[in-house]
């Protein structure tokens, strides 16, 4: 019996080769193209960076860094994904003057943050 386990562990093994590619075919699915896009299209691509954001902040809530100089990169690549997807909405033109005044409210609050002093 647990040879049988052992084979599909092994069977199973994630290689590091596969997750790299896994990672450069959500890289593409999160680009914004210069060229017009169909609505449903980016729609998905709004769907999957949520989701993947959703992701990214779970495994900050776990507590899975304990490096602050790597925590501080992790939230800032989900601000990045946020920013892609409010650009998202923009290209599908559902984003109205007020999200655009709360996206900017928000992001000059991030800016007064970064330069307080302790």
């Amino acid at each position: 019996m647990s040879t049988t386990l052992s084979e599909i562990e092994t069977q199973n093994e994630i290689e590091e080769k596969e997750f790299s590619e896994m990672t450069k075919l959500m890289y593409g699915s999160f680009l914004i193209k210069k060229t017009k896009r169909d609505k449903a299209v980016l729609e998905k691509q709004t769907i999957l960076i949520s989701l993947f954001t959703q992701m990214l902040n779970k495994y900050l809530e776990f507590q899975m860094l304990s490096d602050k100089k790597k925590k501080l990169e992790f939230i800032n690549f989900i601000d990045k994904l946020n920013l892609q997807k409010e650009l998202l909405d923009l290209q599908k033109g559902i984003t109205n003057i007020a999200d655009i005044k709360e996206t900017a409210q928000r992001f000059g609050r991030k800016a007064q943050s970064a330069f307080s002093t302790k």
